[in-house]
């Protein structure tokens, strides 16, 4: 199946600066010779790929995916496909109110306490003392997703460290995906 390529008009902009970039370059060495008969010289090379992105740039503004494929980008229903499945996904109710999450996201705990979520990070954080824990509250958002925001932290040592505002962090879902079984109720 093929995998979802999101872009936003912000990437497209930055591709086609690089591309007017490389179009220069290209111009400017195109006429260099190889150093052998068989091999394409960079130029020669970038002259010959280039148009795939260049192609990528001037297709309308849909949704694209890659199949895996070197030079095959083509315009797919796919991506809408994908698009409306994460949304799906990501607008399950988790049925907690907190969570606990490791530094690097690969254990979550779950709670409807804000107590026994700082308790356990603490825990964590001073018997582990190789991770920060983020206690992250999960609310749903406007677009009716649950997302995560940022409550406090403990670091290394124990030490709770609080956020002025509350941050958003991430949707629930992707941290959920992210942490596959190891996913634990206080």
């Amino acid at each position: 199946m093929a995998k979802a390529i999101l872009v936003d008009e912000a990437v497209v902009k930055n591709i086609g600066e690089i591309c007017e970039w490389v179009r220069a370059w290209v111009d400017y060495y195109i006429d260099d010779k190889p150093v052998d008969d068989i091999e394409e010289t960079d130029a020669q090379r970038l002259n010959r790929l280039l148009p795939i992105v260049e192609r990528f740039l001037n297709e309308p503004k849909d949704t694209f995916t890659y199949d895996g494929r070197v030079g095959d980008i083509e315009p797919d229903k796919q991506g809408v496909i994908f698009l409306r499945e994460r949304k799906a996904r990501e607008s399950v109710n988790p049925n907690y109110r907190f969570c606990v999450v490791d530094s690097d996201i690969s254990e979550c705990w779950l709670t409807d306490d804000i107590g026994d979520a700082m308790q356990k990070a603490h825990t964590l954080a001073v018997t582990n003392r190789r991770d920060m824990y983020n206690v992250l509250k999960i609310e749903q958002a406007a677009d009716g997703t649950y997302k995560t925001w940022i409550d406090g932290w403990y670091d290394y040592d124990g030490e709770y460290m609080e956020t002025r505002d509350m941050r958003e962090y991430l949707h629930f879902n992707f941290i959920a995906e992210k942490v596959g079984k190891n996913m634990y109720k206080i």
